[in-house]
């Protein structure tokens, strides 16, 4: 008698970059690879695709019509029939969206193929930032993806509270969990340097919703009094996004000599070591990998109080929380931090090691996807499930 074949079973990843995926999925792609997953992705091919593929973890298949940017209404039909089309193909067990158009595109696809899909929202974005027509669209978008769904992931409650304002979440519908995690054996603590230049370290893409022009300004004005304090800047440069600040622009200010510009670094470890103090002030967040990783590393970290950043930021504690676009503000806090006592500073990023590891380390996350699969019982009966924490459903 024929033994029956072991079907394994597959779980499809879809995100806006390739970029997404290598820089913040590859984790939970080996971890559900542990499980007895197949893992399908499916991202626009971009420079980062070779290094997907290479990993031998997971399959790459392109998407040739998503744009993130782009506000095409023909161009997201066909997105959405790609989507069909390959899903339809797939027959995965499970599907993970991340960031906007997958979640929403994504959502609507694997509900007509009546496949579980899980969606992330990584954070509210541009659309939400800027009221405008795409505001109203993508509110409506969202309602009409998200409607009937198990679960919908957050990155911090503020987020999931906006979605249930608009009435397009309701109570229970929502899990929050410590962004994409954190690394913490490999963002390893060291101390806060005691030496000049103090340096103010950011981390993260070159637009104006992270705040850049107001780290500029304020920089500036620290520069016309204050000795020994340099602010360094390393991020992606992104000109086909909306907020991008422009190359002349972002080129000028380092001319200045107002910021230098260490380029989009690989391994972000050897900038955060030798900078005293991490600096974030956008506008809005998820929960920014930035910080973690400074908080990670034993640095005290300025950030605004805005979602995402308040929810990894306890003010006197691990850091301090400044208000959005507020220039005279983050001056204020900058002079602080500069004359605050190394003693302090120290005891500050021992803090914030502590509650990466308490609340954002990255096993911690992985167990909460894993966990929601479990609990919605999509997990193959032959493949074992890791323990974790209880996932908070909100």
């Amino acid at each position: 008698m024929k033994q029956p074949l072991h079907i394994i079973p597959k779980v499809v990843l879809i995100a806006n970059s390739g970029w997404n995926v290598y820089n913040f999925r590859m984790n939970l792609i080996e971890s559900l690879k542990e499980q007895g997953y197949s893992v399908v992705v499916l991202a626009p091919e971009d420079e980062y695709a070779p290094s997907i593929r290479g990993s031998g973890l997971c399959k790459l298949i392109p998407l040739r019509n998503l744009k993130p940017t782009h506000t095409n209404p023909i161009q997201d039909f066909l997105l959405l029939r790609e989507l069909y089309v390959l899903l339809k193909k797939e027959k995965p067990a499970a599907v993970f969206t991340f960031t906007l158009k997958p979640n929403i595109f994504g959502s609507i696809v694997a509900k007509w193929l009546s496949i579980l899909v899980i969606p992330t929202v990584t954070g509210l974005g541009y659309s939400f930032l800027h009221k405008s027509w795409l505001n109203w669209v993508v509110r409506r978008l969202y309602h009409f993806a998200f409607n009937g769904l198990d679960k919908v992931v957050f990155h911090n409650q503020s987020d999931y509270g906006v979605l249930k304002d608009f009435n397009i979440l309701h109570h229970g519908q929502g899990v929050v969990v410590g962004g994409s995690g954190v690394d913490t054996e490999y963002f390893q603590p060291s101390p806060v340097p005691n030496q000049q230049p103090f340096v103010f370290l950011f981390l993260g893409r070159l637009l104006y919703d992270k705040g850049l022009m107001e780290l500029v300004a304020a920089a500036n004005r620290l520069h016309k009094d204050t000795n020994g304090v340099q602010f360094w800047v390393a991020g992606a440069q992104q000109a086909d996004h909306p907020a991008a600040i422009p190359a002349e622009t972002f080129q000028h200010w380092v001319d200045e000599g107002v910021i230098q510009y260490f380029g989009q670094v690989e391994d972000v470890r050897p900038l955060i070591a030798k900078a005293h103090v991490v600096v974030l002030p956008s506008y809005r967040e998820g929960m920014p990998r930035a910080i973690l990783e400074a908080m990670a590393m034993g640095r005290p970290v300025i950030a605004t109080d805005v979602p995402g950043c308040r929810d990894a930021i306890r003010p006197g504690w691990n850091g301090w929380l400044v208000e959005s676009r507020n220039v005279w503000h983050l001056e204020e806090c900058l002079r602080k931090a500069i004359l605050e006592d190394d003693a302090v500073l120290q005891k500050m990023g021992k803090n914030g090691r502590e509650r990466a590891i308490d609340l954002f380390d990255l096993q911690q996350v992985k167990n909460q996807y894993l966990n929601m699969l479990h609990s919605l019982n999509y997990i193959h009966a032959e493949v074992p499930i890791a323990s974790a924490e209880h996932t908070p459903v909100l």
